[in-house]
């Protein structure tokens, strides 16, 4: 009987500290209707270097597409391979989304021969100002260290 009454008082101490350490990260989360350390994971960081996903995303949800001196703003490259920019509408917010490949530099290449043949990628949300930028800093370093222990 002592044995149970331990495993269950176990079982309960560790339902109550997973049950707080989910209140707390949830805590951290803006308190707004979009999420744009979460919008950044699901449109660039699980999508890259697959960039025809992120196409099909834009369409798929009627993101504005851009041009000009906005859509240059994504690159200091000359002539990329791509560049696509989109003025992304989530909720009253609106996001601005920018990706752009092409090959690795001649600085790159020197630097990492191994890589030459493959594909430099990037994906860029500019956000509208409205989060408190040390928590989405705390909440984009988080996802990061959690990438890495995969």
């Amino acid at each position: 009987m002592i044995i149970i009454r331990k495993l269950i008082t176990a079982a309960f101490a560790t339902t109550m500290l997973a049950t707080s350490a989910i209140a707390q990260q949830q805590s951290e989360v803006p308190e707004t209707t979009t999420d744009p350390v979460f919008l950044f994971n699901r449109v660039c960081y699980a999508q890259v270097p697959v960039v025809n996903n992120i196409v099909d995303m834009s369409t798929r949800f009627a993101w504005e597409q851009m041009g000009g001196e906005d859509l240059k703003q994504f690159t200091s490259l000359e002539n990329p391979d791509f560049i696509e920019g989109w003025d992304v509408r989530l909720s009253k917010r609106i996001y601005r989304l920018g990706v752009v490949q092409s090959k690795p530099s001649e600085t790159f290449n020197k630097n990492y021969p191994d890589f030459k043949e493959g594909t430099a990628t990037a994906c860029t949300l500019v956000l509208d100002g409205e989060d408190d930028a040390d928590i989405i800093l705390g909440r984009m370093n988080n996802l990061y260290s959690e990438s890495l222990k995969i």
